[in-house]
Order: C-alpha cells, then sequence, then structure tokens
C-alpha cells in the first residue's frame, strides 16, 4: 500500500490516508516512516441495510435518499457515544460491532440521513486519534460512489477528500492493486524464486508436476473469489480455478469427491448463489441459485445426503440445498439477524447457528427444518464447533472476547472461558481432546484442553507470516491443523504431536474456507 501509494501519488502529499468505505470503515494512515491502520467504525452496511428492510432497493444508489432526510442530531450525539470510537488504533470489528437500532421509528429518508452522518461523524472522531491531520484522503470502496458521503466528509475533514480512482488507483480493488505492484516490484529485483521464514527456505517455482497427488487440500481465497487446490505431498497449488464472489466457506461431499463453496458478501456484492468443484479435476460441475436467499456463508453437509445446509445471513434464515438436483429444499427462520455460522452434531440431526446480530445461538432440527431452541450467547457470536461425542457447543463471542461451553442437549451453559481475544474461529480435535481457537487479531492459535478447559499451547503464526488466522481444519488422522490466514495468501500447517508451525502453504489472496480430500488431483 505504501509503496503503491508513494508511485502514484507522490511523497509530497504526505501525511495521507487510504479510507476504504465498504461494509464498515477503516484506514490506512501513511507518513514517512510512520504507518498506521486501524477500523474505524460503520461504513455502508447500516444504511444499506436500512434502505433494504424498507423495501427501497439494495442501497440508497447515489445518495438520494439520504439527501432527502435530515439527520437527527440527539440520536447522532448518543450513537457517537460508542466506546469503539474512542479506543486508539490498532483497532478491529466486524459488520455487526455497530447496529442501526438508535434510528429505529424514523421515516425511510431521516433514518438514513442519520445512519450516513453516523458515518461521517464516525470517519471524523478517527481523525482526532491520528498522529498528523492528513493533507489527502484517498477514498476507496462502494462509499466512494455516494456523493452525498463524500461531500459529507468534505466538510468534516481537514485534507482534500478525492475518490482514489483520480490518482489512477483502483478504488474496488485496492489490495489486488497493491499486491500486484509489489510483485512487479520483486520480480524486478529478481526475490521471486524464493520465500525466507523461520523454519525453512519454501521455494515458489514449481518442479516437475505429478500426475496425481495422495490428498488434497482445497482452500477458498475469499479476496481473489478463487479456490486453491493444494497437494499435500508436495505443498503445491497445483489449481486455482475462479469461483463465485467471495469464497468464504466450503464444504466437501461425503465420498470426497465434489466440493461446494459458498459465495458470500463483500462491498458492492451480495452472492445469490452456491459452486460446486470436481475434486480429482478441479473443474467446476455448475452453479446452483439459491435466490431469494442471499449472502450464503456457513455451510455443512447432511450425513450421507445429497444436501448442504447453508447459513444465508442477508435474508436472516438457514436453508438446504439438495446439490445433485440444484434445488433449495427447506428453509429456518427468517429473524435470525446475521445468521453467519454453523456446526453439526455428530448425527447430522442438529444444527447449531450463530447470529452475529442477534446474540443468540439457535438450534435447528435439520430434517424439519425448525428452530427448536434459541439460547442467549454473550456479544457477537460467531465461532462454533460440536464435540466429537456430541456432549459439549462451544461459542466463540467476537465483542465479548469469550467462549462460552453449552450442553447440546439443554441449551445450558457449563463454563464461560474468558479468553481476553477476538476468537474467530473454534475447532474440535477429532479424537475430542483438544479445541484448537483462532486468535484473529493475535496472529496466533490457542489450544484449550476441552475436559478442564485450560490452555494446552499457544502456537504463535506471526513468524511464519500467516496473519489474521481465520479458518481451521484439522486432518481426519488429527495430525495436522491447517490454519488459513485470511490477511495474508497462505495456509499454515501444524504438527499436533508439537503443537509447531511445519510449513507454510502458498495460495491466493485471503485464505479462508478449508477442506480436505483423500481424492487425487490430476495435474
Amino acid at each position: 500500500m505504501e509503496a503503491l501509494a508513494r508511485t502514484l501519488v507522490g511523497t509530497d502529499r504526505e501525511p495521507l490516508c487510504f479510507l476504504n468505505i465498504g461494509g464498515v470503515s477503516n484506514l490506512t494512515f501513511i507518513s514517512g516512516d510512520h504507518l498506521l491502520a486501524f477500523d474505524i467504525g460503520p461504513g455502508n452496511a447500516l444504511l444499506d441495510d436500512w434502505i433494504r428492510v424498507h423495501g427501497a432497493g439494495d442501497y440508497d444508489a447515489g445518495g438520494v435518499i439520504s439527501a432527502k432526510g435530515r439527520a437527527d442530531e440527539e440520536r447522532l450525539i448518543e450513537a457517537l457515544k460508542h466506546p469503539f470510537l474512542l479506543e486508539t488504533g490498532p483497532k478491529s470489528l466486524d459488520r455487526y460491532s455497530f447496529s442501526a437500532d438508535f434510528v429505529e421509528g424514523m421515516s425511510l429518508e431521516d433514518g438514513a440521513a442519520t445512519l450516513l452522518t453516523f458515518t461521517a461523524e464516525a470517519i471524523a472522531k478517527a481523525e482526532t486519534l491520528l498522529p498528523q491531520k492528513p493533507g489527502l484522503w484517498l477514498v476507496c470502496g462502494g462509499g466512494r460512489h455516494n456523493p452525498v458521503l463524500m461531500q459529507a466528509l468534505r466538510v468534516r475533514l481537514a485534507g482534500d477528500v478525492v475518490s482514489a480512482d483520480d490518482y489512477g488507483i483502483d478504488g474496488d480493488a485496492l489490495e489486488a492493486q497493491a499486491m500486484a505492484f509489489l510483485g512487479a516490484r520483486l520480480k524486478e529485483m529478481s526475490f521471486t524464486r524464493y520465500l525466507i521464514t523461520t523454519a525453512s527456505t519454501v521455494c515458489l517455482v514449481a518442479g516437475t508436476a505429478l500426475s496425481a497427488s495422495a490428498a488434497t487440500l482445497i482452500v477458498g481465497n475469499k479476496y481473489a473469489g478463487t479456490v486453491s487446490f493444494i497437494d499435500l505431498e508436495s505443498g503445491q497449488e497445483v489449481k486455482r480455478p475462479v469461483t463465485g464472489g467471495s469464497p468464504h466457506e466450503l464444504v466437501l461431499s461425503p465420498d470426497g469427491e465434489q466440493v461446494v463453496v459458498v459465495s458470500y458478501l463483500e462491498d458492492g456484492y451480495i452472492g445469490r448463489e452456491l459452486n460446486v468443484f470436481d475434486v480429482a479435476t478441479a473443474a467446476h460441475l455448475k452453479t446452483i441459485d439459491i435466490s431469494p436467499h442471499m449472502a450464503p456463508h456457513g455451510i455443512a453437509w447432511l450425513g450421507d445426503t445429497d444436501s448442504v445446509i447453508v447459513t444465508t445471513e442477508e435474508t436472516r434464515d438457514v436453508i438446504t440445498v439438495d446439490v445433485v438436483k440444484g434445488t433449495v429444499t427447506g428453509q429456518a427462520g427468517p429473524g435470525l439477524i446475521g445468521t453467519h455460522l454453523l456446526a453439526l452434531s455428530p448425527d447430522s440431526s442438529t444444527a447449531y447457528v450463530t447470529s452475529r446480530g442477534s446474540d443468540k445461538v439457535s438450534v435447528v432440527d435439520a430434517k424439519t427444518m425448525k428452530i427448536t431452541h434459541t439460547a442467549n450467547t454473550d456479544v457477537g457470536p460467531e465461532a462454533v464447533d460440536v464435540s466429537p461425542d456430541g456432549k459439549q457447543l462451544w461459542v466463540g463471542n467476537n465483542q465479548s472476547e469469550t467462549i462460552i461451553v453449552f450442553d447440546p442437549q439443554t441449551m445450558e451453559r457449563q463454563e464461560v472461558i474468558e479468553a481476553g481475544f477476538l476468537p474467530i474461529r473454534v475447532r474440535f480435535h477429532p479424537e475430542g481432546q483438544a479445541v484448537a481457537v483462532a486468535d484473529l487479531r493475535g496472529d496466533r492459535v490457542v489450544v484449550y484442553e476441552s475436559g478442564n478447559r485450560e490452555v494446552k499451547a499457544e502456537i504463535d503464526l506471526a513468524p511464519h507470516g500467516a496473519y489474521g488466522p481465520a479458518s481451521l481444519l484439522f486432518s481426519p488422522d488429527g495430525n495436522s491443523l491447517f490454519v488459513g490466514a485470511q490477511d495474508g495468501a497462505r495456509v499454515a500447517e501444524i504438527d499436533t504431536s508439537s503443537w509447531s508451525v511445519i510449513r507454510v502453504i502458498e495460495t491466493d489472496e485471503g485464505a479462508d474456507g478449508l477442506a480436505y480430500s483423500d481424492m487425487k488431483v490430476s495435474v
């Protein structure tokens, strides 16, 4: 980012800030050797949700609706007291850290104006947390297309507020453009042949291809919109097909022959499809239209059936899909705000669904698709997994930084673990004695004993360049734990006998959802 900015913009405009306004807003401050980046607060998400709930479209196109309304100053004053807005960076949040509840009861136009102003005021408040006031704000993301929001920022910020596109920067693909720029720079320096890590020197140039691999790791690359098929014997990516936008999660069929990939949600895009790939060839087999259900995310295969169960976040429900027929066959909800992840009971009869916007975990009968129970969690539930014996349900709460252990049968709390970090994913070891928890902000994995819930290991991923661990998967034999690093194009493999990183595997940008197959992939 820094190198790209200095090449296209020049150092004479520093201090400057990249301001990304997507679902949430975040900034990158550049001034000499001083770099600072953090999430700010609300971006487009609250306004988009408000417009959508009122049946006025998917977003406020051109700011037309907001421009007709009047912001409520009293409500804004209270909303701007949110503690996150006062914290110094670096800091991070997710889409459901803020709520539009404070504009309930307002007209469509006034509510929209108030939410737009909330975003602008939050960004202005973030400016006061910077070491210097930027002389230039380069705005990226969907928010730059809203002229009313851009004008609100120009009124509130000290420097020039312009679209990043004005400087030859693609405001819809800044990260990709920055990575491509760095790649070109590295190629010129002849450094692309090797990646130096603390453990070993890993050759990045593919050697002689094998006819097939014995086991395959499949990775959804959510920022790149691709799927990586990794030969685990060599640790090399052998195929990388394109899939639907924002492939956060994926699931393997019971026979290991197919993988189903979700198409979730990103700035300016709401997925309405699942994509099916053949593992043996990495060929795209079909696209399943799940409309009117939107933003599929959490996904699991229902035992030995032909069906998957999927959370669809934007329509606030959970659906079942027959993969062979390509049709939606069942629905639970709506009303579950932020249905994000799910986990199945060992017999696949029950799904446990976390709702980030409702602070609840719901129990869904996977056969009847009826919600049979709903339990309160702490704030921001997301991660969820069931023990192999079906006796423990672990739920990670992002904002509370806690892990709640439930009895899956009664949904009564057994224990609350004060993790003290954002537990973005939890995953039971196949034998059940250990539970791996991904620390998103701390770039590490914390391993707990499932019995006494004490920490048994902590694995630091930062020395291996695996930043932002956001997905976990144990190999079927339990000997390896794979960790997807969303802030890098890589997956770390951890030896569970020593709980140490043994290799880092290169993927595409935003490595996230993981699946393991014993199928051979033709090369």
